[in-house]
């Protein structure tokens, strides 16, 4: 075997060197060029931040005030990863104890906010913590225990889905969101934003509140705008012994509204100082999968809506014991303690122990208050005519619809006629030549005709409704089994 000799051009060889050489000097020049403007990028938001201290600095020590209502203007949204087009996003809010705490990880407060970004309008609904929901699982509790007992094991988004996946079954509405916020922090992120202002509606008076030492102590609280430390907001929005769970969930509202209201007052919430001690609280101690665009995105929409379009629901008992004493939003029930280890709990309405996920009624009340908030706007007034020779139907309805917040006043709005009706019907008042009245489009309308099912007529004046003013005249006919139990 023999190897055939060659002679390598020194030429070639160089050439490849070369060429070599570039190609690394290119590179440099581009990494170079790529960190010159990231280096400048940052340079100029520092150069801003500097500038802004140095402003807020100046008008402090000098005692000159800053215009910052332009800033009302401005939008950044599209920082949002939420899609612009759409017209709804649901929140849901939890309160738990995180630490050291005879209730770890319980969500005693539940509340699913939906927040209509067209409308500029918030409805919130609350839901009992003594709700008996059926789990994933074969095992059935308490709707307060679903998220701690799957955190033993599974991650805190996983185990939020759980409850997520409840409350979407129990109300129809997808879950975008859900924030997670201990009691204990709470306390201290009011105190850090220099506390709240809550207009208390009535005296509340607690002599059974759990103290810190597993006893109890008196809190109190009088009728009239109270300015509330943490701890003061958090007694006020927790107390239920002299009340219900229902009084204190509305409660937990009136302390969010005051919430909102104290941040989004442009002294404090372009306050420096303030924004970076309420970033490092946020980001510490909120558990949330909304991302930090998002919250801020969510932050300038809320600046927007006011406190008039911000609507607090419940779902409550109060037809249990009396009809007569029967309340709006009654979509639940006590059932017999012996049937459930002598735990009190709570059924949804038509719900029995063998079939627990009965929510035809409260999944009706959710598409209202969710999907019609203009029915809590407009409150048109409902009276109801009965042509049957069924006596107490009118004032059956009159309940049923009541309990949905329909405007059916307690006095003058129920008649009867002596003529008879084969078919129900609805009939409003509307002026077509004026454009004056209640229009055919009318959401109030739109939502009654899913509870009716009865043809809707326009017309100049009522034949038994007497009471003045704009309104809707509701008469019952033979066919109303069709929609009435």
């Amino acid at each position: 075997m023999s190897f055939k000799k060659s002679k390598i051009k020194s030429e070639n060889v160089w050439l490849e060197i070369l060429n070599k050489i570039n190609t690394i000097q290119n590179s440099y020049k581009t990494i170079k060029r790529k960190n010159l403007i990231s280096w400048v990028f940052l340079w100029v938001i520092w150069l801003s931040v500097v500038i802004w201290l140095a402003i807020v600095t100046f008008s402090v020590v000098w005692n000159f005030k800053i215009d910052l209502s332009f800033l009302k203007s401005i939008n950044i949204t599209w920082l949002s990863t939420n899609d612009p087009t759409k017209e709804k996003i649901n929140i849901l809010l939890t309160w738990v104890w995180w630490w050291v705490h005879q209730w770890t990880d319980l969500t005693d407060t539940i509340i699913l906010a939906s927040i209509n970004t067209k409308k500029k309008i918030v409805t919130m609904l609350s839901l009992p913590r003594d709700l008996y929901v059926s789990y994933p699982t074969w095992w059935a509790w308490r709707i307060n225990e679903l998220y701690t007992r799957w955190l033993k094991n599974l991650s805190e988004s996983k185990s939020m889905s759980f409850l997520k996946d409840k409350i979407t079954e129990i109300t129809w509405e997808n879950i975008d969101y859900y924030v997670n916020i201990d009691f204990e922090w709470f306390v201290k992120f009011v105190d850090l934003i220099d506390w709240i202002k809550v207009d208390v509606p009535s005296d509340l008076t607690d002599t059974d509140y759990p103290d810190d030492n597993w006893w109890y102590e008196t809190f109190s609280v009088k009728k009239w705008v109270q300015n509330m430390n943490g701890q003061t907001a958090l007694k006020y929005a927790r107390s239920r012994h002299s009340t219900s769970d229902f009084d204190r969930s509305l409660r937990q509202q009136l302390v969010i509204k005051a919430i909102k209201d104290k941040l989004f007052k442009l002294e404090y919430i372009w306050n420096p100082l303030k924004i970076k001690s309420l970033f490092y609280a946020i980001s510490s101690n909120l558990k949330t999968d909304l991302s930090l665009t998002d919250i801020i995105s969510l932050a300038f929409l809320g600046k927007n809506i006011p406190n008039e379009n911000i609507y607090s629901f419940n779902l409550n008992t109060s037809c249990y014991d009396n009809i007569n004493l029967c309340e709006k939003w009654w979509f639940l029930y006590y059932w017999d303690r012996s049937a459930f280890w002598w735990a009190s709990v709570i059924l949804p309405e038509w719900a029995t122990p063998k079939n627990l996920s009965e929510y035809k009624e409260i999944n009706k009340f959710s598409n209202l208050i969710f999907n019609y908030p203009e029915v809590i706007k407009e409150k048109n007034e409902i009276n109801i005519v009965n042509s049957t020779k069924v006596s107490w139907l009118a004032n059956k309805l009159a309940v049923e619809l009541k309990k949905y917040w329909f405007n059916v006043p307690d006095k003058n709005s129920i008649f009867s006629s002596k003529d008879n009706f084969e078919k129900s019907q609805i009939n409003f008042l509307w002026d077509e030549q004026n454009k004056t009245g209640i229009a055919p489009e009318n959401k109030t309308l739109e939502a009654l005709s899913q509870f009716v099912f009865a043809e809707q007529k326009a017309t100049p004046g009522f034949k038994y409704s007497s009471n003045p003013g704009w309104k809707i005249e509701l008469i019952i006919g033979d066919d109303y089994k069709l929609f009435f139990k």
